[in-house]
């Protein structure tokens, strides 16, 4: 039986290092897993989770996906996730949602060049799917792709080359030039450019040619009261949402993914159980809007859009559409922005026409009557006036949905603040699927590198001969795999007993967590103890009755099993208790370091001597030196501080 069609994710620009890899269409992972392979938690079902969930199981990662809500594809009464209600037209960055799309946030952040880059992986991807054949899509069961060609149109010249910034048409014509030549790689010596270039240019310099090339009355060329100047044409992917989110879901469950319908709270707080929990490496957040809870990211807020689901076939005066057309926000008459017509032929003979754009607006409240939807109705039908004999799809006529903007654009980066892995792929704004495919692959490569940067590093060490002292070695060991030594969790014991004022505060917050306590109590306290503190705990407790519980506790075992069996394994609250303390200001760092996973720096010196000294060849010797320079709390925050530099502070 011949192998599955593959497909080549292109390497991107802005993730050093990296390798062009392949992914396939066919049921079984390109590589299996082992015991040995990583496990991925991701959390999100829409476009963004998926296609990393694809990328990941290809290359032998194991991953489980936990989503509050999938797409739904059966039933049409209930509301879609943002991932299906997307128009998925393919547009050269920044796209048609206004004309600040793109925020400029400074330093360390996403910028209009990393857009085109990830949006070019996605169109050199989606092209070369749309040219292949296999079982999947013989069976229906395929991506819902197709390659239409999309005409645009603008107001003002937007394709004489124009440098001046406050100028209304100079962001269109740096959009144009950089569809007639972006390539995604500046490495002549490999020949991708042929499927790495935008295909079928079409250019119209002035009314004249627009006028040739679209006879009336299939347009009106003097849409919104002012005729257009220019435009042009090339070829766009369009994705059949409804089709691609079923097939990916059904694809990544066939090469060995678990779904899992959960609502994931306050990520940064349940993260490290999460990871405990499921025996996972990384932590991937692909929520969407989802995030500004998720993580109390406060940059997220939501873009409100409509658009009207449309029978594309011969009806009345109405002819079917084989292309796209969109007149993007731009500043029209009495230098007034206009909104966006925005007109799209899915594969399914349906027709997406919109589009409404209300920044900061999250309630899902239009209607098919509403003034605002009447009104984007009747934009499309004075540029297009055919539309007006179209039919809706009666069972779907309208949908609605919040795009998920930030203010500091796309976020495909490593936090730097959590101290446990965890990977961001959010933000996507009305680009979702424009720019899935190279954000999944960034996303991937963040992933590879946390995992690899703990990995090498161990390597290094358990290599290394000639230890000044294997106490040295342990601790390095230790803080990798940011766990606490049986010595340093002795010590630990020893010196919080030692203290009134941490023996105090444990038995406070034992106390508070009741659960626990019970559960302690049961399993490690004999009678009659056990009952007298069972029947202490019951109900509420005035000042007088905690003080003398708090008491009784701190002369039982019950704290050194709240350490040994609970806290041990918080990290948060393990620092919480030797903040608490009043130990020497100089064993607390101590111990502050331990539990966070921080060397000393003479400990770090020394790895940074093994490091130059390694035989192993599989590592990045440079990397991992940067990695312990910036190793000043979790090794995961330098891991994330590192790559994130990389792709963002690039020269």
């Amino acid at each position: 039986m011949a192998s599955a069609p593959e497909v080549t994710v292109f390497k991107g620009k802005y993730t050093p290092g990296a390798e062009d890899f392949n992914v396939s269409t066919g049921d079984s992972p390109r590589r299996a897993p082992n015991a040995d392979s990583p496990h991925v938690l991701i959390i999100g079902g829409g476009v963004s989770g998926l296609l990393v969930a694809w990328m990941l199981l290809d290359q032998g990662t194991r991953v489980t996906i936990l989503a509050k809500e999938w797409a739904r594809t059966w039933d049409f009464s209930e509301s879609r996730i943002t991932s299906q209600i997307a128009g998925a037209l393919w547009e050269m960055p920044p796209g048609g949602c206004g004309l600040t799309e793109i925020e400029s946030p400074g330093d360390g952040w996403a910028t209009v060049q990393h857009y085109r880059d990830w949006a070019m992986q996605s169109y050199a991807f989606y092209t070369a799917y749309a040219d292949i054949s296999d079982e999947h899509e013989k069976g229906g069961h395929s991506l819902g792709l197709s390659v239409a060609k999309l005409h645009q149109f603008f107001y003002e010249d937007v394709i004489s080359s124009c440098t001046d910034r406050s100028l209304p048409q100079y962001e269109h014509n740096d959009k144009y030039k950089a569809i007639q030549t972006y390539v995604i790689s500046g490495d002549a010596s490999r020949n991708y450019a042929a499927k790495r270039m935008i295909r079928n240019h079409a250019v119209y310099h002035n009314k004249e040619e627009i006028t040739n090339a679209f006879k009336q009355p299939s347009i009106n060329l003097s849409y919104g009261g002012k005729e257009f100047k220019s435009g042009y044409t090339h070829d766009a992917p369009i994705i059949n949402t409804d089709k691609a989110l079923g097939y990916l879901m059904a694809l990544v469950q066939r090469k060995g993914a678990t779904l899992e319908t959960r609502v994931v709270k306050d990520l940064k707080e349940t993260g490290r159980q999460l990871l405990a929990d499921y025996k996972a490496d990384v932590i991937v957040n692909a929520t969407g809007l989802g995030a500004k809870e998720l993580v109390n990211d406060q940059d997220v807020y939501p873009v409100r859009g409509a658009i009207r689901r449309v029978e594309n076939t011969r009806y009345s005066k109405f002819r079917h559409l084989n292309d796209a057309y969109l007149v993007p926000a731009q500043m029209g008459p009495g230098n007034v922005s206009t909104k966006t017509v925005f007109i799209v032929p899915r594969n399914d003979d349906i027709l997406y026409v919109g589009s409404i754009i209300q920044r900061h607006s999250d309630t899902m409240n239009l209607t098919a009557e509403s003034p605002e939807v009447r009104q984007m109705w009747d934009r499309a039908g004075e540029f297009m006036p055919s539309l007006s004999h179209a039919g809706f799809v009666n069972h779907f006529p309208f949908a609605q949905g919040l795009r998920p903007f930030t203010k500091k654009n796309v976020k495909v980066r490593a936090d730097e603040d959590c101290g446990f892995p965890l990977v961001h792929n959010y933000g996507h704004g009305g680009s979702g699927w424009t720019l899935g495919v190279g954000t999944a692959q960034c996303a991937v490569y963040i992933v590879q590198k946390l995992i690899a940067d703990k990995r090498d590093l161990l390597k290094v060490v358990k290599s290394a001969d000639s230890w000044t002292d294997t106490a040295v070695k342990n601790r390095i060991v230790n803080a990798i795999e940011g766990t606490l030594g049986e010595t340093e969790k002795q010590d630990l014991l020893t010196a919080i007993q030692g203290s009134a004022t941490a023996k105090s505060y444990l038995a406070n917050r034992l106390i508070n967590d009741k659960t626990i306590f019970i559960q302690l109590v049961e399993s490690s306290c004999e009678q009659p103890e056990k009952d007298d503190f069972l029947d202490a705990i019951k109900g509420s407790l005035d000042e007088s009755a905690k003080q003398a519980l708090s008491e009784k506790i701190q002369t039982s075992l019950l704290l050194t099993l709240y350490l040994k069996d609970k806290l041990f394994a918080d990290k948060p609250g393990l620092l919480e208790v030797v903040m608490r303390s009043n130990l020497d200001p100089t064993v607390q760092q101590k111990f502050r370091n331990a539990v966070k996973g921080t060397p000393e720096q003479a400990d770090k010196d020394e790895l940074l001597v093994k490091i130059d000294a390694s035989t192993e060849e599989s590592i990045n010797k440079d990397r991992l030196k940067m990695v312990v320079n910036k190793w000043y709390a979790e090794l995961n925050k330098a891991s994330a501080k590192v790559v994130n530099d990389a792709i963002y502070l690039r020269t």
